[in-house]
């Protein structure tokens, strides 16, 4: 679970799973990476970075605030 401390930060050690291209085939191994999320969250918005550990130089910095209009895509 995430715990965010009493001001909203937060540190979690988790994975990564980058996408790809084309269809996941049935017998693809999962392609993990692990990761450290680090970012700041309050009632309305959060804001983490995702720092990919067996990437050097692999940062990404995400921002969402709730009701906010949503601009999702995947670049590949």
């Amino acid at each position: 679970p995430l715990r965010l401390e009493s001001d909203g930060h937060f540190t979690w050690t988790g994975v990564h799973m980058p996408g790809h291209g084309g269809p996941i085939q049935i017998d693809e191994p999962p392609n993990e990476h692990p990761a450290r999320y680090t970012g700041h969250a309050t009632s309305t918005s959060i804001e983490y970075t995702l720092e990919v550990l067996d990437m050097p130089g692999t940062v990404m910095t995400f921002s969402m605030k709730r009701g906010a209009n949503p601009h999702v895509f995947k670049c590949l």
